[in-house]
């Protein structure tokens, strides 16, 4: 229930980020050297997931949160 919770809400902030994070590691990926295919294509969707995750969750605590707080309540 509380990942479930989380993840609700840092959606947007998934939504908006998984894009730029897969091409920044993709291409220090290939800068590198490394092949994106086989096993270094897992590596990259686990380093994405978590880039994804961590990012999201720190745009939600610094960003999203603060200004939702600044609302009338209901």
């Amino acid at each position: 229930d509380y990942t479930v919770r989380k993840i609700s809400l840092w959606s947007f902030s998934m939504y908006l980020s998984h894009g730029p994070i897969i091409i920044i590691l993709t291409g220090c990926f290939v800068a590198a050297g490394w092949s994106t295919h086989g096993m270094n294509a897992a590596v990259i969707s686990v380093l994405v997931w978590i880039g994804t995750l961590g990012i999201s969750s720190l745009v939600y605590a610094r960003y999203e949160k603060p200004l939702m707080d600044l609302r009338e309540p209901k």
